[in-house]
C-alpha cells in the first residue's frame, strides 16, 4: 500500500495500444514544500480581516457604541499592513455614518410625526427598511469580502473615497 505522498503508477494504454506508465497526480506535490493549515496567504489575512470589519459592526448589539468603534479601531490597525483593507474600511465608515444620518433624521421627523400621526405611519416602513438594511448589508459585504471582492453598499454616502 502506498502512502498519499509516494509516487504511483498507472498503465495507460497510448495511440499505438501499447501500454506506458504515467506518474499518478500524487507524485507532482511529492516536491512541493508543504503549509501548515495556520500558516495563510497574505491574500486570506486580508480577505479575513476584511470580514471581521464588516462583521464587527454587529458589536453594537453587544456592547453600546462598539459596532461604530470597533470597525473603525481594526480599520486603523490594518490599514497601513493590509492596503487592499482600506477600501473596506472606508466603505464601512461611509455606511456608518450614512446610518448615522438617516437614523437621526428618521429620529426628527418621528419627533414631528408624533405631533403629525399619518407621517408617523409613513415612517415605521422607512425605518424598518433602514434596520433590515442595517443587519443585511454587514452580512453582503462580510460574504463578498472574504471572496476577496468590496461589496459597496446600497444607498451609501461617499463621505470618504
Amino acid at each position: 500500500m502506498t502512502s498519499p505522498m509516494q509516487s504511483t503508477s498507472h498503465n495507460i494504454p497510448n495511440s499505438d495500444g501499447q501500454e506506458e506508465q504515467k506518474p499518478s497526480m500524487q507524485s507532482t506535490y511529492q516536491n512541493e514544500e508543504r503549509k501548515p493549515l495556520w500558516q495563510h496567504s497574505d491574500q486570506q489575512d486580508t480577505n479575513k480581516w476584511a470580514m471581521f470589519l464588516h462583521l464587527s459592526q454587529f458589536a453594537g448589539y453587544v456592547i453600546p457604541l462598539a459596532g461604530m468603534i470597533v470597525p473603525i479601531a481594526i480599520w486603523f490597525a490594518k490599514k497601513e499592513e493590509m492596503p487592499e483593507l482600506d477600501a473596506h474600511g472606508k466603505m464601512v465608515a461611509n455606511w456608518l455614518i450614512t446610518e448615522l444620518i438617516f437614523g437621526a433624521a428618521l429620529f426628527m421627523f418621528g419627533l414631528v410625526g408624533m405631533i403629525l400621526f399619518p407621517l408617523l405611519l409613513c415612517l415605521l416602513p422607512i425605518a424598518i427598511g433602514l434596520g433590515i438594511a442595517g443587519v443585511a448589508f454587514p452580512i453582503f459585504g462580510a460574504i463578498k469580502a472574504s471572496n476577496g471582492e468590496l461589496w459597496p453598499y446600497p444607498l451609501t454616502i461617499q463621505f470618504l473615497k
